[in-house]
């Protein structure tokens, strides 16, 4: 998971700074390595949600979908 982690903030040029002060945030540990399964989960989920609006933003989406 820590590989998905690293992924993710590869594509979206951050460094590891950036997933510990969301672990920091989102649980109170002070590393992404402190993080449990089910917490680490939570933090690649966050990042992607994360990615995800960066992109739509970049795209020039509105989040808006049309039928």
């Amino acid at each position: 998971m820590l590989d998905k982690v690293e992924a993710l903030l590869t594509v979206g040029g951050k460094h590891w700074n950036y997933a510990h002060a969301m672990a920091r945030r989102m649980f109170g540990k002070d590393k992404v390595e402190y993080l449990d399964d089910t917490q680490l989960h939570k933090l690649v989920a966050a990042l992607q949600i994360a990615e995800n609006r960066k992109t739509e933003k970049a795209s020039g989406d509105d989040g808006v979908r049309k039928s």
